[in-house]
């Protein structure tokens, strides 16, 4: 088979033939597109402070051609040391010094330089296998914010989760306080705040 030519999109294509886990270059491209958009507009863009400060040599040894592309994947801890084993349990990404699978090294106009928003950016690598055969219930919007539940660089246990992570699990009330929370379709709304109702008289009342 002759495979004459290349490009980014093509490349993917043919990655993903045969792995898992290749990240969308669409996902670098939208964002290139939102911060287009953000400055003609007069929106939020986050950069980078080396890019900010014109100091391309903190991070590109050689700004030739490709060779500017080509950087030491270990980089980023130069300045993020504490990054690399601030958790118990480290993302593999992080580990691995992958960076720029989640962040962008320039400008974003998303906080903390992400390429996109999760979940898009999550499931570059975290196929539909990883939330189980069937998904547990609170992944089964998969437009949610993988980020409401999970730490993206590590935690303290596997998964990462964030304390009060079963506060966001969906059709649970927990955290309504100034309003009635819906009860079961054309049952009135329940107020998770009332007092029990009394026991009724053929109930006992005690032990």
């Amino acid at each position: 088979m002759a495979w004459v030519g290349c490009s980014v999109e093509r490349d993917y294509k043919m990655l993903s033939l045969f792995f898992d886990g290749v990240p969308d270059p669409s996902i670098i491209r939208s964002n290139a597109d939102a911060i287009r958009f953000a400055k003609e507009t007069g929106g939020t863009v986050y950069t980078h402070e080396p890019f900010a400060n014109n100091q391309c040599g903190e991070c590109h040894k050689d700004l030739s051609g490709e060779m500017a592309r080509k950087v030491d994947p270990t980089l980023c801890f130069r300045c993020h040391e504490a990054a690399a084993n601030e958790h118990p349990k480290m993302h593999g990404a992080v580990s691995a010094g992958a960076c720029v699978f989640c962040h962008s090294p320039h400008e974003s106009t998303i906080k903390h330089l992400l390429r996109d928003r999760a979940p898009k950016i999550c499931i570059q690598c975290h196929t539909a296998k990883s939330f189980g055969d069937p998904p547990a219930p609170v992944h089964a919007d998969m437009n949610r914010d993988c980020l409401e539940c999970h730490f993206g660089h590590g935690g303290p246990e596997r998964f990462f989760l964030r304390s009060g992570w079963l506060e966001t699990m969906p059709g649970e009330p927990q955290g309504i306080s100034d309003e009635a929370a819906p009860g079961p379709e054309g049952d009135p709304p329940v107020d998770s705040t009332a007092p029990p109702p009394p026991p009724s008289p053929t109930e006992p009342s005690g032990p």
